[in-house]
């Protein structure tokens, strides 16, 4: 049977086909891997006072690999992507949504459907390390945001800078430091009225750590309770009277709470 179409035309019109498929396909650049990093606790007290920042960015042969700081709500931070434009590139994070449809109506006759996408957000917040692999640059983008807000390279967290740090010096101890980011660090004293000592703890980057947290004076001005803390958390309080220690409680990890007292004859 003849041919009504000559057969190297076919072939001709598919490899054409074929080149210009492959000239149209996207070869803009492709988020290749995203992973984010396990919740990490934030003090609350820090939360105002931290950055969200790069702290890594490395580009070689068309790959970009961004490693980010940030701090948000602890249900965020599942899903990644990207979006270009221009030499902004844009790192995208959110949690996991919720899809859902809602219809509205547009006039008698005429109603529309819409995706509706809703992420659960909780009480609690936590620092995140977020790490984007993407590939397909032909040069590193000059400038990158983070959910559209411009965010850079830096070495700290912290968004306070002063001039230099502050201390006092008490029998050759240094005390009360803070430092340029505002934060106090190490051994921190307070005093009441008529230099009574009302506690003495370690600070880390603003949250006490250990130490002493509280003392109370009984009307005599003698000790009548003194409350400690270990690794962030209340850990025992020692009950006095008439200045003499009588039992020292442990505490579930709160400020108001005796457990496991232990008497002292």
């Amino acid at each position: 049977m003849k041919l009504s179409f000559p057969i190297h035309k076919i072939i001709c019109f598919g490899f054409c086909f074929a080149f210009l498929n492959c000239s149209t396909k996207d070869e803009s650049p492709q988020l290749a891997a995203y992973t984010s990093s396990e919740c990490k606790d934030v003090y609350f007290k820090n939360m105002r006072r931290i950055q969200n920042r790069i702290l890594e960015q490395r580009f070689s042969d068309s790959l970009l690999v961004c490693k980010i700081f940030v701090v948000d709500n602890c249900e965020r931070t599942e899903e990644g992507a990207i979006s270009i434009s221009g030499d902004t590139l844009d790192l995208i994070y959110h949690g996991v949504r919720i899809h859902s449809t809602e219809t509205r109506k547009i006039n008698d006759s005429i109603t529309e459907v819409i995706d509706v996408y809703t992420e659960a957000l909780v009480e609690c917040d936590c620092a995140y390390e977020l790490t984007y692999k993407i590939e397909g640059f032909k040069k590193q983008p000059k400038i990158i945001t983070l959910n559209g807000k411009r965010i850079t390279e830096t070495k700290h967290k912290y968004k306070i800078v002063r001039e230099q740090p502050t201390y006092k010096i008490i029998d050759n101890d240094t005390i009360n430091f803070i430092d340029i980011y505002g934060l106090k660090q190490g051994v921190h004293v307070t005093y009441r009225k008529g230099r009574k000592l009302a506690s003495r703890l370690i600070y880390i980057d603003g949250e006490p750590f250990s130490g002493l947290a509280n003392v109370r004076y009984d009307s005599n001005g003698l000790i009548k309770e003194e409350m400690y803390m270990d690794n962030r958390k209340y850990s025992k309080r020692k009950h006095y009277k008439n200045g003499k220690l009588i039992k020292v409680c442990d505490t579930e990890g709160v400020f108001d709470d005796d457990t496991n007292c232990e008497y002292v004859d």
